[in-house]
């Protein structure tokens, strides 16, 4: 059967023609279940083989005619039922003839289309598609589609009435029958869902990669940042420790510079808390210094106030004794 420019094949292992060896038996088997005056049995042999014959053939004719309406009604029945399926399928069907031109679709194409079914018929597909890249596609695709004989798939982009555009996926094959005009069928998916979200996926990994970018930019700057502040820390680590060193070396050197002036302020003016530079303290001193280191008794004489308790602690302080208490 044929639908809409599709060839079905209805009916295939059901309601097969019953052979006629069969039919001749069941008709044989209803004759003799007959009451004996349907049959009407007339003198002569040859005259009731032929009466037979003829009951036979007429009850043949009945079965036969009983088995073409159970045929034809399980044919529209089936029919009904494709045609359901075709008309109803979510799925966009076309059928096209070798230029282009709309045979015949079912409501989802017609929907695809933003227009009504009778208004899309024997219209040129061309008229659909939206850009001139588009239509030089389709036509390449049906002519391969004719010429190799195979099912192929190409993508284009429609417009409907509205103006709406639908990226649609086209998959189509060729019917070639002798004696009968060649014609393409088609299915058509609507892959503008899927293209918003391959573009969207696209976006936000194109976003991605630019956040990306410009966190690896700021992560290399902070980076190089803390590297240079890091060289200047230790820079002025170094610089501190240098100084550090520098200053503990001029500590070193004013300490021993003081020790030096202090001894040569002790040896040319005062000799431990006896301070002056008279030429009676400077005998006084050089007196110290020749007693001091002498394992003796020295005698201090002099009157009540003049400073024999602070002679006898510079003696002691410059002797080996220095260490040991002085009693006074």
């Amino acid at each position: 059967m044929r639908l809409g420019g599709w060839q079905l094949g209805i009916g295939k292992g059901k309601n097969k023609p019953t052979s006629p060896a069969t039919l001749r038996s069941r008709a044989e088997k209803k004759l003799n279940t007959q009451a004996p005056e349907a049959r009407q049995p007339k003198p002569g042999l040859e005259t009731k083989r032929q009466l037979h014959e003829l009951q036979v053939n007429l009850i043949e004719l009945e079965m036969q005619n009983d088995e073409l309406l159970r045929v034809h009604e399980d044919l529209e029945l089936s029919q009904s039922m494709y045609a359901e399926l075709y008309n109803f399928a979510p799925i966009a069907y076309f059928t096209f003839d070798p230029s282009g031109v709309i045979q015949n679709t079912n409501h989802r194409g017609a929907q695809l289309l933003e227009t009504e079914r009778r208004e899309v018929a024997y219209r040129p597909f061309a008229d659909f598609i939206a850009d001139a890249k588009g239509r030089e596609i389709f036509s390449n695709h049906l002519s391969l589609v004719i010429e190799r004989e195979t099912m192929l798939k190409c993508a284009i982009t429609l417009r409907g009435n509205d103006g709406k555009l639908v990226h649609a996926q086209l998959q189509s094959i060729a019917i070639k029958k002798e004696n009968s005009p060649v014609f393409i069928l088609s299915s058509i998916i609507d892959n503008s869902v899927r293209r918003q979200f391959e573009e969207k996926l696209r976006e936000a990994h194109d976003k991605l990669e630019r956040t990306v970018a410009e966190r690896t930019l700021e992560l290399s700057s902070a980076n190089m940042q803390l590297k240079q502040e890091i060289a200047e820390r230790k820079m002025t680590e170094e610089s501190l420790q240098s100084s550090y060193s520098e200053i503990k070396l001029l500590k070193e050197r004013l300490r021993a510079e003081n020790v030096y002036l202090q001894q040569e302020v002790d040896r040319q003016f005062n000799f431990g808390e006896i301070i002056g530079k008279s030429d009676p303290l400077l005998h006084v001193f050089s007196q110290i210094g020749q007693v001091a280191p002498m394992n003796a008794t020295v005698l201090l004489l002099g009157e009540t106030g003049t400073g024999k308790g602070v002679v006898a602690r510079a003696i002691h302080s410059s002797s080996t004794r220095k260490g040991r208490p002085l009693i006074t």
